[in-house]
């Protein structure tokens, strides 16, 4: 979602002075190295092309971590922030469904809290985005647009992951998670509450993405970057991989184009900006991960205030900026975002597509023959078996 972002902003708001983005060091990466690789992304291609030059001359990085006290930045960078920001996209998150209590906690939980303590700062902010998840209450169905009561005290939650040792704080999870299926959920659901409590102090926006998957139509149809949840499935079953999902063919899954949800960020910070105290949340996210718990499950999610937001956007905006999700052939953007991973995660061509289909037909006549062999050796194991025998003479067929 960042780089669908940061790509939107550039390419569609031509008054946008700058973008700050908060980048720590990854895998012996430097902070700049990696605003060079993010750029060096395909989702960049059509920017390239369209404002040759935007990204050089607006984009600038700031080292830091959120996962650190006072978000790892030095006082001048700090300094800066606070003087030049507008309008602050709080996404940054642990999306492992996997992470010990601790750890997310400190990532989801406390990097909100410290997001927020620099925003408190932020002399001419207009717009604070806190991106949550629609799955932040799976307890309740329906799960309207509203702030629910929190499933912990979010202080109290920081003080024990800070105070107990690893393996107390395991043994707890479970008592603390309750109905929650992982500790992603749990504290997603409280860092809402660290955003709430400044509602009327900040010009807060809480939006709740369901599962992000790869575009509909921007930067190009079908763009994605990774194998995370729904797109990595269809890949892994397109080349054989992966035969059986554990899941019902009664569930409607609830998926969201990274684009749609890129646009609806952008028309509610314009909207919380421009329109003092407007209280704004959406139902929809970057569940980035399809695990058992939400393939096998279905949630009524409402949506009045996502719908209505698209009619707040100008006449002068809509090419741009509008939306329409009624119209979507759900059958047509599933093939595009099949063609959208071939393209950008195999990097696979056009032109190979006879090659492709040639190693299918090899994978299919392989597994039916494996099918073949598997059968008939149970069904030879099985007449040579006393019971089957046995069976058959009381049948009086032997």
């Amino acid at each position: 979602m960042g780089k669908v972002l940061i790509e939107k902003l550039l390419r569609s708001c031509m008054d946008l002075d700058r973008i700050y983005l908060l980048l720590r060091s990854k895998k012996g990466s430097k902070p700049e190295d990696r605003l060079a690789q993010i750029y060096s992304s395909h989702c960049f291609d059509r920017l390239r092309k369209e404002r040759p030059g935007a990204f050089e001359s607006k984009v600038y990085f700031i080292s830091g971590d959120v996962s650190e006290v006072g978000l790892g930045l030095t006082d001048e960078d700090r300094t800066l922030i606070v003087n030049r920001t507008h309008i602050i996209f709080h996404a940054a998150a642990s999306v492992r469904f996997d992470d010990p209590l601790k750890v997310a906690a400190r990532l989801n939980l406390r990097g909100t809290k410290e997001v927020i303590e620099l925003a408190k700062d932020v002399r001419n902010l207009e717009s604070f985005i806190h991106v949550s998840t629609s799955y932040s209450n799976t307890n309740r169905d329906p799960i309207e647009e509203i702030m629910y009561p929190p499933h912990a005290d979010w202080r109290d939650m920081l003080q024990v992951c800070e105070e107990l040792d690893d393996h107390t704080l395991q043994v707890l999870t479970p008592k603390y998670l309750g109905e929650l299926p992982n500790t992603y959920v749990f504290t997603k659901q409280l860092a809402e509450h660290v955003v709430y409590e400044y509602k009327g102090k900040l010009p807060i926006v809480i939006v709740r993405p369901s599962i992000v998957i790869s575009s509909l139509i921007e930067p190009f149809p079908g763009w994605i970057d990774n194998f995370n949840g729904p797109v990595g499935i269809s890949i892994a079953c397109g080349k054989g991989i992966l035969r059986t999902i554990y899941s019902s063919p009664d569930i409607v899954s609830d998926y969201i184009p990274v684009d749609v949800a890129i646009k609806s960020f952008i028309a509610a910070s314009w909207i919380r900006g421009t329109k003092k105290l407007v209280q704004l949340q959406r139902n929809i996210y970057k569940a980035n991960l399809a695990v058992r718990y939400f393939i096998t499950q279905q949630w009524t999610f409402c949506n009045k205030n996502f719908v209505a937001l698209r009619s707040k956007i100008k006449k002068v905006d809509k090419p741009d900026f509008y939306y329409d999700i009624e119209n979507i052939n759900k059958y047509e953007f599933v093939k595009q975002c099949s063609a959208g991973g071939k393209k950008y995660l195999l990097k696979e061509k056009e032109e190979d597509i006879p090659k492709v289909k040639a190693h299918y037909r090899r994978i299919m006549i392989l597994d039916k023959l494996l099918q073949c062999i598997f059968y008939g050796c149970f069904l030879w194991w099985l007449m040579n078996t006393e019971f089957f025998n046995n069976t058959l003479n009381e049948l009086g067929l032997l």
